[in-house]
């Protein structure tokens, strides 16, 4: 910990909204660096948002004829830019971000929002070998939460680390850790609860193109044309669209630049995780070719 603050002291009396406060946080400016265009006025701005209720979310977003979306910036897609936008746009002082990775979002909100948050809990297993590429930057934001005191670190994994939030006390969760249906629905449920009531419920790759039925058709396509060979696995499908689809399916959920968000106060029901709840599925069944050989039957594709 001495160590820590000796790599990165604490700037005193300046503000984390200046650029004085990032000297001698290359890591931590590097990614601000990296994400700077989305900060430029008008870069990430659009005259509509994505609205839907229940299985209207069924495939892509329908998008108005008139609708602008810039081209010019990847990151206004990225959290960096979206959860600074609804920290923005509900005046959020107590943030939790699950799935942190890199920490590509959470410098992004000190540097734009850092005098009006009270606490920003980031919650990441930080498990991989590598840091950016890879997620394995626990010491690098370690070096970060020692100049930034509301910053706080949780290294766990999502929903053991929901078990030590304690309920009713953020103003929004925004969820970006593992993307496929078992997890995010998992996910979803372990947080809402951690939500003030008229907080928000947020998250990222609503609008990824692996979430749609057409990937496990792509999937089912690969097992055929690998069978036979060693080494190949088939490629992951994210269900955060099925999930929430199917869990608040009686609700309204805004979706822009594929991130999804709930506001509290809107969905007093809170999410439904009940099998057959009326929505229309958001996604199709397949089955791998029968493989030969003896106990070799078929077998089904998650979400089944």
């Amino acid at each position: 910990f001495v160590m820590l603050l000796a790599l990165a002291p604490v700037v005193a009396g300046l503000s984390p909204q200046t650029a004085e406060a990032w000297t001698g946080l290359p890591y931590a400016q590097n990614l601000l660096d990296d994400h700077a265009c989305s900060r430029a006025p008008g870069a990430c701005t659009v005259n509509t948002s994505d609205t839907f209720t229940g299985s209207g979310a069924l495939g892509y977003p329908n998008v108005p004829v008139g609708t602008k979306r810039p081209v010019a910036c990847a990151s206004c897609g990225h959290g960096s830019h979206m959860v600074p936008y609804l920290v923005g746009l509900y005046g959020a002082r107590q943030v939790i971000e699950v799935g942190v990775c890199t920490g590509a979002s959470v410098v992004s909100v000190l540097r734009t929002h850092g005098d009006s948050i009270d606490s920003y809990t980031a919650v990441d297993p930080w498990g991989e070998r590598r840091c950016n590429p890879g997620c394995g930057c626990s010491s690098q934001m370690r070096t970060i939460a020692a100049r930034f005191p509301m910053l706080k670190l949780l290294q766990e994994y999502s929903v053991p680390g929901a078990r030590r939030i304690p309920d009713g006390s953020v103003d929004l969760a925004f969820i970006d850790a593992a993307h496929d249906y078992a997890n995010v629905h998992q996910d979803v449920l372990a947080y809402w609860s951690k939500v003030k009531p008229n907080g928000v419920l947020a998250g990222h790759d609503f609008n990824h193109h692996r979430n749609w039925a057409g990937i496990l058709e792509k999937r089912l396509e690969y097992s055929k044309s690998a069978a036979g060979k060693r080494g190949k696995r088939i490629p992951p499908s994210y269900g955060v669209g099925q999930a929430l689809g199917e869990l608040f399916y009686h609700c309204e959920f805004r979706v822009n630049f594929g991130v999804w968000w709930v506001e509290k106060h809107s969905c007093p029901a809170g999410p439904i995780a009940v099998e057959n709840n009326g929505s229309v599925p958001l996604w199709i069944k397949a089955s791998r070719p029968k493989a030969k050989g003896k106990g070799k039957g078929r077998r089904q594709w998650q979400g089944e």
